[in-house]
């Protein structure tokens, strides 16, 4: 799937690559990334877009504009046979290539390399979510991201969320030396405007309460906890309640036929379709164990629902005071912090919903997020070129 112009001579030459992106938030940042870009005339009409089936599906679910680029072109690359598979650009005829989410395993010889980082195994090498695999498996995924940190140390540039990312990464001799700019993640646009909110069917609430998260089925998400703490709530505190996720078929396949008695699958959602959900729940609940960042937390205050997550720093630096903290190891705990939300109301829910939200339009935009990576890349294409090349900003608009 093609949409080609002509490329204006003289200019910066930048490959933003999502074509590795397949499920969970990564396919959601680099859709919005992508429609922001669509916007900035400057910029985009000297960008070629290598769009996974996945982001390419939001992408035009989107209504986005792909013939502003350059080139868009969808493809698929998966995993580390990326490296030897054939593609429809070749990395080497770019100044900048940008993989929003790495590793990138192709090499681009001359290009300057910017990768996205967002593996908190690889940051964190001992943590609580170990704990919840099998023997085997703990050895097998040590193996995993460590091949993984090997590739994330080819890039030249790491792009990371938060600050602590940057730190953890420090403490590794692989990224020690490594550059490693934070640019923060922010809510989407269309959070902002419910005329571009995709309808979701979902299931009746006949009452009960409705609770859930937007998120894919990764062991780190805890989200096995869920049949429990249902249980829990109905059977300690009198309180009936539904919890919603949005797995792949593939992945509610693989879950336990006690998860899939318990728990309810919306499906994957696009883009569009977060906002309606996270505003239908009663209450966003986020037990994760291990995050570099989530976009789950701010979301639901965009969408100003009650948010109960994991008493952790990846979600106190994130929102503060505007959650409602557990620990994410212990179903009891989570219960009752829920429980007493729903069985004491608050009158100054309706105000704390506004302060949230506050807080989050506060941020950064989407579109300054993206002017932040075009500025790095227009620092970076004039790297490649040297310091008698035609200035950066002639290319990409900074």
């Amino acid at each position: 799937m093609f949409a080609r112009k002509a490329r204006p001579t003289g200019t910066a030459r930048i490959l933003v690559n999502t074509a590795n992106l397949h499920t969970g938030g990564g396919v959601a940042v680099a859709t919005s990334f992508v429609a922001e870009l669509a916007q900035m005339p400057g910029v985009a009409s000297r960008v070629t877009v290598l769009a996974s089936s996945e982001v390419d599906a939001n992408v035009r679910t989107m209504g986005v504009d792909v013939l502003a680029f350059a080139d868009y072109i969808a493809c698929d690359l998966r995993g580390a046979a990326a490296a030897w598979q054939r593609k429809p650009v070749r990395f080497r005829d770019f100044d900048v290539v940008f993989t929003v989410f790495g590793p990138l395993y192709a090499p681009v010889f001359r290009a300057r390399n910017i990768m996205g980082f967002a593996q908190p195994w690889i940051v964190y090498p001992h943590n609580d979510a170990y704990a919840l695999l099998p023997r085997g498996e703990r050895l097998r995924t040590r193996v995993k991201f460590e091949v993984l940190a090997a590739a994330f140390a080819m890039a030249d540039v790491l792009v990371v969320e938060q600050e602590h990312v940057r730190a953890g990464l420090r403490r590794r001799a692989l990224f020690r030396r490594k550059r490693i700019e934070v640019v923060p993640s922010v809510v989407d646009s269309v959070y902002f405007d419910r005329s571009r909110w995709e309808p979701l069917e979902l299931p009746p609430a006949d009452g009960r309460l409705r609770l859930g998260v937007v998120a894919s089925n990764y062991p780190h998400k805890n989200l096995a906890v869920f049949p429990e703490v249902k249980r829990l709530l109905r059977d300690r505190h009198g309180l009936e309640a539904d919890f919603l996720v949005t797995f792949s078929e593939a992945d509610w396949a693989r879950c336990s036929d006690d998860f899939r008695a318990s728990v309810v699958n919306v499906g994957t959602l696009a883009l569009p379709q977060c906002p309606t959900l996270n505003s239908q729940l009663d209450g966003v609940v986020l037990p994760t164990l291990l995050e570099c960042y989530s976009a789950t937390p701010i979301e639901a205050l965009a969408a100003r629902t009650p948010l109960f997550a994991s008493d952790r720093p990846f979600v106190r630096d994130t929102v503060g005071d505007y959650a409602r903290y557990f620990d994410p190891l212990d179903p009891s705990n989570i219960a009752d912090v829920i429980a007493e939300y729903f069985l004491h109301p608050q009158d100054r829910w309706s105000e704390e919903a506004d302060e949230g939200f506050r807080h989050v339009s506060d941020g950064y935009s989407a579109r300054e997020r993206a002017q932040l990576f075009v500025e790095l890349w227009g620092e970076s294409a004039a790297h490649v070129r040297g310091p008698t090349a035609e200035p950066a900003d002639a290319g990409v608009g900074v």
